[in-house]
């Protein structure tokens, strides 16, 4: 939680000088330059990490499609949702045999969050993204802050490199060796 404490502020300043003139763009930048940040959060789970999630995951850039979502459902009304068939089908077909995987799983709410993950990386960064971008000045937008998430990653993991030190400015959990400390009792 103590990323928060950087975060909001850093939030409501974008909010206040750039999302209050276009909150369509103010959430594709939120949503696409806080990709790479560590910034998830795990809800209904807990354990350690096993696999790609551990529980119920939601990160910023999460949040930030999610209200894309509802901005173009409730605010702006006239966006027609279009996904073609061609990408729709297999990522429904591929969704189905997860959620038939979870039967025969020794692991079965793990195998759940994972099916879960999937389905939200499904429908936010496509669905909602794709959708969201309605002309080639929005297109170009993402691109930009694309590029803009791909240096911070960049940056971000050269520093590491550098340093040798993990840098987890956005730290949200805890290190795999810190549960060993937390659950051994």
């Amino acid at each position: 939680m103590d990323a928060l404490k950087i975060i909001i502020p850093i939030y409501f300043i974008l909010f206040v000088f750039y999302g209050l003139k276009d909150i369509k763009r103010f959430l594709l930048l939120t949503g696409l330059v806080t990709m790479p940040l560590r910034t998830s959060y795990t809800l209904f789970g807990g354990a350690p990490h096993v696999g790609w999630s551990s529980g119920i995951m939601i990160s910023i850039s999460d949040v930030s499609f999610m209200l894309l979502f509802l901005y173009l459902v409730l605010v702006k009304k006239d966006v027609k949702f279009y996904t073609p068939s061609r990408i729709i089908i297999p990522t429904f077909l591929f969704i189905l045999a997860c959620v038939i995987s979870v039967l025969n799983s020794t692991a079965g709410m793990s195998t759940f969050y994972q099916v879960f993950m999937v389905f939200q990386i499904a429908f936010l960064y496509y669905f909602v993204l794709v959708n969201g971008i309605e002309t080639e000045k929005e297109l170009r937008y993402v691109v930009l802050f694309l590029t803009i998430s791909l240096f911070i990653q960049g940056a971000h993991g050269t520093l590491q490199f550098f340093t040798g030190e993990e840098l987890e400015f956005f730290k949200t959990g805890h290190r795999i060796s810190e549960f060993d400390f937390i659950y051994s009792g």
